[in-house]
């Protein structure tokens, strides 16, 4: 018999998510807004190459700022070595390493994010509405993005909002990027890298016409209440379960 026919899902059918009808509007990507991110990689790194020099292949906290149409700044800090700091505008990506002091162009197939869900937002649908790994304080909206490819494969990007504030939660990328070092610009810049989880997040009024220097967020470091909607910890996750 074919293993994945018999393989037995541990959860029982009576434990899955109840959804509920969900008929507000897809969530819009504020004009301004900030968050801290941790970033869990597909895979870990080759044993030929046990440190890239990528963050994509460990465990990240990245402390992330947007202003629409200027700029999607990521300074990222690996939990075991590293920081990076990517700054993507409408002419390309800048990449430093030593906390924004010099900077070089990078080409990593991103292009500056205008909403959530890349190319595929026209066909973007919500599944409905549930709390999230049975974590009943937080209702989230389940948002479900194809991802095409090649052939009769198929395979969908889950993107997680709060109910309430339709700040973003977690995401879970069905498809990883052609490469480590390279995104697909069809999808959401620098988040398709890793599956995500948005730990902690904010839409400030107004954002700086560059952020300051590098902050070298420390994967330990508490960060202040969320300014986004009232709640103190907004997840983003990857497949990975989480715990308040």
């Amino acid at each position: 018999m074919n293993a994945l026919n018999s393989a037995v899902d541990p959860v029982p059918p009576s434990a899955y998510p109840s959804l509920q009808s969900v008929t507000t509007p897809q969530p819009a990507m504020p004009a301004f807004w900030a968050a801290t991110v941790l970033l869990h990689p597909f895979s870990p790194p080759l044993s030929t190459d046990p440190t890239p020099d990528n963050p994509f292949f460990q465990l990240c906290v990245a402390d992330i700022s947007y202003s629409q149409g200027e700029y999607f700044s990521a300074q990222v800090s690996g939990c075991s070595y590293g920081n990076w700091w990517y700054f993507i505008t409408a002419i390309g990506t800048q990449l430093s390493t030593d906390g924004g002091n010099t900077w070089k162009f990078v080409d990593m197939g991103w292009t500056l994010p205008e909403n959530w869900y890349g190319a595929q937002g026209p066909n973007a649908a919500c599944a409905g509405a549930s709390p999230l790994n049975w974590m009943d304080a937080q209702t989230v909206d389940w948002w479900k993005i194809p991802v095409p490819l090649k052939g009769s494969l198929s395979a969908a990007t889950w993107m997680w909002f709060d109910s309430i504030t339709a700040a973003p939660v977690r995401m879970m990328f069905g498809n990883g990027p052609p490469s480590p070092t390279m995104g697909d610009p069809t999808q959401l810049a620098f988040f398709q890298m890793c599956h995500s989880r948005i730990s902690r997040t904010f839409n400030p009024t107004t954002l700086p016409a560059r952020p300051p220097r590098s902050r070298r967020p420390s994967c330990l470091r508490r960060s202040p209440a969320s300014r986004w909607g009232t709640r103190t910890a907004i997840r983003i996750s990857s497949g990975i379960r989480t715990s308040a």
